[in-house]
């Protein structure tokens, strides 16, 4: 099929990159209050139950923070976290299903692309060969479908979507599928993903926030609070590639001014 021969392209694509997730957390005190209650939490859910918002991206942090020494644990549960994702998405796929990640439009491909790109850079001493060699491969399928909807596939079963705001640099869901580039590009030293991403997305992006005069969003209030997302977009890809997005436009430092103004006294 069309849509797997131009994975395979992605795929086999040369030179890789030697690169990583990288994430300058040295700013991050160890012994604060707020650190604590963090670690705290993602203690509480490295068995049993998991509390509310847990996911394998709390765990990957805390490892990448704690250092080595300290990372078995969290790895540990990192990675059964992205395991128990990637294998209930290939039962599934294995029915001819869609998988979860691809749900509503695909929204949250990027936090589960995160995790995922975490777990199989930061704690790759914890994952088997054929763990990162299934992780890779769903990765791949997930993000080359956002970007070629109509091509999308998952196992032989043809699955094409709407493609809704792949196109649109100021959409939420956008945010999304760029999150999951980045961090998978990173993670896997992909050259095909990045320079996809500087080539076509973040020209695009940066165009378009260059003419959005005065900071803020488009899509208002409610939906601009997602520029949280886009704004670690920025961080991601400057502690990751060095390329600093941010600093193109004044749009992010004029976003400051706005939300000043945008946020009523109760904070709501």
């Amino acid at each position: 099929m069309p849509g797997l021969r131009v994975l395979l392209l992605y795929l086999l694509s040369a030179p890789a990159l030697q690169a990583a997730v990288t994430l300058d957390l040295s700013f991050v005190d160890q012994s604060s209050t707020q650190y604590q209650r963090f670690r705290d939490f993602v203690d509480s859910g490295l068995s049993g139950t998991l509390p509310y918002g847990y996911n394998a991206t709390d765990a990957a942090f805390v490892a990448r923070i704690e250092g080595p020494a300290q990372a078995a644990p969290y790895c540990a549960r990192a990675v059964e976290l992205v395991e128990a994702q990637v294998a209930d998405a290939e039962a599934l796929i294995a029915m001819g299903q869609r998988p979860a990640i691809s749900g509503d439009s695909y929204l949250d491909v990027g936090g589960m692309i995160e995790e995922l790109a975490l777990s199989y850079d930061w704690c790759a001493s914890a994952t088997t060969p054929a763990q990162r060699t299934r992780w890779a491969a769903y990765a791949e399928q997930a993000i080359y479908n956002v970007w070629h909807p109509e091509l999308a596939v998952w196992g032989a079963v043809s699955h094409p979507w709407s493609g809704w705001s792949i196109n649109d640099s100021g959409n939420n869901y956008h945010y999304s599928f760029l999150l999951a580039t980045m961090a998978w590009a990173m993670a896997s030293d992909s050259s095909a993903w990045r320079n996809f991403l500087e080539t076509e997305k973040l020209p695009a992006l940066q165009a378009y926030y260059a003419d959005l005069a005065g900071g803020g969003s488009r899509e208002g209030t409610g939906y601009g609070t997602s520029h949280m997302r886009l704004f670690y977009l920025y961080r991601l890809w400057r502690d990751g590639v060095g390329s600093d997005l941010s600093n193109q436009n004044s749009h992010l430092t004029d976003t400051i001014d706005y939300w000043i103004h945008a946020t009523p006294p109760s904070l709501t």
